[in-house]
């Protein structure tokens, strides 16, 4: 092995190492705080297992965020659905020969990025409610990041969306 395959190594073992241990100390904080998220529900738990039957609830089942707001919870399942349809799509590049299940999510892929759109569309027309449909679309259009290059093009719209601040 020569020394840059040694160097690009000894770097994937370093990122790997820092990435486990943050994690282990993140887990850990929260394995000693009572309640590591603040939920806006009450009364609060008081046991161990209450705590864990909450956080269960919390992260598998978005208890909070389902109470709150309907419109956020099922545009954030919409795009979280996308996005694990994208991230399916992707694995082809690292599978040979691919997975039966990814060759059946392949003509989806064009409508993950709809769905993400439609989205992305529906949070700005909730945040400016009054905005008609054509001053939602020229928001996201020319909020767009023109730094990036998709396909060659440099149009308005073909970059990454930045809300104002």
């Amino acid at each position: 092995m020569n020394t840059l395959g040694i160097a690009y190594a000894v770097l994937f073992y370093a990122a790997t190492a820092i990435l486990v241990v943050g994690l282990a100390v993140k887990i850990a904080g929260y394995a000693r705080t009572p309640a590591p998220l603040k939920i806006p529900t009450t009364p609060a738990p008081t046991t161990r297992g209450g705590v864990v039957l909450r956080m269960a609830r919390e992260v598998l089942f978005f208890e909070s965020l389902f109470k709150s707001n309907k419109w956020t919870w099922g545009l954030g399942l919409m795009f979280h659905g996308a996005l694990a349809l994208v991230l399916m799509r992707h694995l082809r590049y690292f599978q040979e020969p691919v997975w039966t299940p990814v060759t059946w999510v392949q003509f989806a892929g064009t409508y993950a990025g709809f769905a993400m759109v439609a989205g992305l569309a529906a949070l700005v027309r909730q945040a400016n409610p009054d905005w008609s449909p054509l001053q939602v679309k020229a928001d996201i259009m020319n909020t767009a990041a023109h730094d990036l290059f998709v396909g060659g093009s440099a149009d308005p719209g073909s970059g990454q969306y930045g809300p104002p601040r």
